[in-house]
């Protein structure tokens, strides 16, 4: 049993190593590559994808350097993860292009804007503010990821300079993470300090504060 439980971790390290490689040159391939004799299926098999629809985020990040890219590549990949299943590409300068899959079931496009919505504040507050993203419409047609991968990018370029999400089929780009309520931030925050991680804690206090002076509550009373 033990021999079995070292390999079977052994297998969980390679596949940790593999997975954003392989998601990596998938995303580039779909949104790149004119050659329209891509393997999908292969693909799909490969990452346990079934009954494909799905929508393309692309993101901007601000504070991205050479020297923190990596990192903070590996910090959004883990983030978005928690919630759902997400493929992620590596960065393109600052931005990078995420495919998030839905079942056909779970496609309809108000289920799958509030799904969005929940990754882009999850980002937000975990990672950092001021992310900018553009969101596609969903599709299922495979040889529609390039011109949907484009579309997000475009709803992207439309968003405001400090930062919000856009979809596609919206004019005006929002501040999702404005729409938290104390409970929400509590919990995110208390679920930070049992995971130790500090960094994330200061992020989630500091945008509590300052939700709650938008609300022009008075300091002595927070």
């Amino acid at each position: 049993k033990r021999g079995k439980l070292s390999a079977d971790q052994e297998l969980h390290k390679k596949l940790d190593l593999v997975n954003p490689m392989v998601e990596s040159d998938f995303i580039h391939a779909c949104i790149f590559n004119d050659d329209k004799n891509i393997d999908i299926d292969s693909y799909m098999e490969f990452f346990n994808i079934k009954n494909l629809a799905w929508c393309f985020i692309s993101f901007e990040f601000p504070k991205i350097t050479s020297e923190n890219q990596y990192d903070m590549y590996l910090k959004i990949r883990t983030e978005l993860n928690n919630v759902r299943r997400c493929l992620v590409s590596s960065f393109m300068m600052n931005r990078m292009a995420v495919l998030v899959p839905f079942s056909i079931s779970e496609s309809d496009q108000e289920s799958v804007d509030e799904e969005i919505k929940n990754l882009y504040s999850t980002l937000s507050y975990t990672v950092t503010s001021g992310i900018r993203a553009g969101v596609s419409k969903v599709e299922k047609n495979i040889p529609l990821m390039s011109s949907s991968y484009n579309e997000a990018v475009a709803a992207l370029n439309k968003t405001a300079a400090e930062g919000g999400i856009l979809f596609a089929d919206s004019d005006s780009s929002e501040n999702v993470h404005s729409s938290y309520n104390t409970k929400e931030f509590k919990t995110q925050i208390l679920n930070r300090v049992k995971q130790g991680d500090s960094a994330a804690v200061k992020s989630f206090v500091e945008l509590y504060y300052a939700q709650l002076m938008e609300t022009g509550m008075a300091k002595d009373k927070m």
